[in-house]
């Protein structure tokens, strides 16, 4: 990828220019390049949970694969270090926010991580998020690391107007990387750089798992919404929905639970939901419920929506370009316009009136998942497209 904007040195003030094409330095650097497997890669996040979960399974897979994997994370739990290392990763941490003014704050997060970067020596360094994306680039480059990937969990945002943005500086990094990787082509188009690739799947790069066998249609049917971070207006969406569709009908039941990143609190009161609290075994809600309600956006695909379609339930979204490629209306569930509530009134009076075409929304659901995001095929796309052994 073509270096458009020069990266800064640890200092902040000296540009760090790429040796031009056919160049010792750039023969050099090739080289270098493409023994990265050897040198291992180090993924910069600016949350170490996020970045477990949207990038746990391909490091997973580089460990997997005898590659060294570097997590560069703020100060974090043990349970959460824990779990880094159980994915095959050094962990090493960071002060994402340093005190003084934003220029010193910013040269002395450059500086910190480029210290860390030399003492581990990788071959590549994974933006792995965008709000560091900035800083992890510039010190990479000035601790000599050969090559740049941006494969960032929040560098393509969905706004409140129902668009994808990108930041500019994201899309300065993405331009000076070597691979930058998205999950779709609305992704890649508001990157408005042709040379990122695009991987179709969901932000995280694990297995589909088993399908969840649905509870029998013998009694009232289960609607279950898991709220992600972020979903206040979401949340109040269901809520309002919920109250107005449950007294008019005699066989829905709706449930509200949130992962354990993500919040409830502030909601005030639930009305006809049942709140179930955070959750951290997804399945096990799965098996509880027949058909599960997402109306946030992220970049590519949510993680929790594929777990729906990969446990074999009916699915509820929004016309959010990750959430569309999941559904096929009246096939495997739902689609409705983001925050209009009067449609997702809609949804569940048909789902209440028809409940004996879940089985087949289900089974529907887990071929279109199986079909499409299988892992060993993901893996090994990401890790290509990375420029990684696959």
């Amino acid at each position: 990828m073509a270096v458009h904007e020069p990266c800064i040195d640890a200092s902040g003030d000296v540009p760090l220019k790429r040796p031009a094409p056919g160049s010792p330095g750039q023969a050099a650097q090739s080289e270098s390049a493409s023994n990265c497997q050897h040198a291992g890669v180090a993924f910069i996040a600016s949350d170490a949970g996020a970045l477990l979960r949207f990038r746990g399974g391909v490091m997973a897979a580089l460990s997997r694969r005898r590659v060294r994997v570097l997590a560069l994370v703020p100060t974090h739990s043990e349970s959460l270090r824990a779990a880094l290392v159980a994915s095959g990763a050094d962990v090493a941490n960071f002060d994402p926010r340093p005190l003084g003014l934003a220029f010193m704050a910013r040269r002395a997060l450059i500086q910190h991580l480029s210290e860390q970067l030399r003492a581990w020596r990788p071959g590549m360094v994974v933006l792995a998020s965008a709000d560091v994306a900035e800083a992890g680039q510039a010190a990479a480059r000035a601790a000599g690391v050969p090559k740049l990937a941006a494969y960032a969990y929040d560098g393509v945002t969905f706004s409140a107007n129902g668009t994808l943005s990108v930041t500019a500086d994201y899309k300065k990094v993405i331009a000076a990387c070597d691979a930058a990787v998205v999950h779709s082509e609305a992704d890649r188009a508001a990157t408005k750089c042709d040379a990122v690739r695009v991987v179709p799947g969901t932000l995280t790069d694990s297995g589909l798992g088993a399908a969840v066998p649905m509870p029998p249609l013998d009694g009232k049917v289960c609607v279950l919404m898991v709220a992600e971070k972020g979903s206040a207006e979401a949340i109040a969406d269901y809520l309002a929905v919920a109250d107005a569709v449950a007294p008019a009908t005699s066989n829905l039941r709706f449930q509200l639970a949130h992962a354990p990143w993500a919040e409830a609190d502030g909601v005030g009161r639930f009305g006809e939901v049942e709140y179930l609290g955070p959750i951290t075994d997804v399945a096990k809600a799965l098996a509880g419920c027949h058909a599960v309600v997402h109306l946030t956006a992220e970049d590519g695909v949510p993680k929790l929506l594929l777990e729906a379609l990969a446990a074999g339930r009916s699915v509820i979204t929004i016309n959010a370009p990750g959430c569309l490629q999941l559904v096929d209306q009246g096939v495997n569930g739902w689609i409705v316009p983001a925050g209009n509530r009067v449609a997702l009134e809609r949804a569940f009076f048909a789902l209440a009136a028809n409940p004996e075409l879940l089985v087949a929304e289900g089974r529907a659901s887990r071929l279109k998942a199986e079909r499409r995001f299988g892992a060993g095929a993901r893996e090994r796309a990401v890790l290509d497209a990375l420029g990684l052994p696959v």
